[in-house]
């Protein structure tokens, strides 16, 4: 297994064929294609923006209410990549950081990558293009 970011690992896992996901809040589900099965998913919990977080930021407070809080009793069980299909459809909010992004599978918020979101969002170490 590869990654984008070019890092590869040897993990012996299973194929998952007819996996069918839909966000928490949405009605749309989507079939993924075949997914490879294995415990190395990242919990990458400490990087998602929670309601608290969006509504200190005035330009896409009205958004928070669309994001749920973190439960951290519920494993990340999945990990999409770019073969997700329109499942990654994307419709942007903002005009600046922090940007909010209604996908086909619920709702996130872009930050900059720092240690934690909330850091990342009030920080001005971050670049605009």
């Amino acid at each position: 297994m590869s990654t984008l970011s070019g890092h590869k690992h040897s993990k012996e896992g299973r194929i998952l064929d007819g996996l069918v996901v839909k966000g928490v809040n949405e009605e749309a589900s989507f079939s993924f294609p075949p997914a490879f099965k294995n415990e190395m998913i990242p919990n990458t919990k400490g990087e998602v923006a929670t309601p608290t977080m969006v509504k200190a930021h005035r330009h896409v407070a009205h958004l928070a209410q669309h994001l749920n809080d973190i439960d951290a009793t519920v494993p990340v069980l999945i990990f999409s990549g770019r073969d997700a299909g329109d499942a990654l459809s994307t419709k942007q909010y903002g005009k600046h950081v922090p940007y909010s992004h209604h996908t086909a599978l619920g709702w996130w918020v872009q930050c900059a990558p720092l240690q934690s979101v909330d850091q990342a969002c009030n920080s001005k170490r971050y670049v605009q293009m």
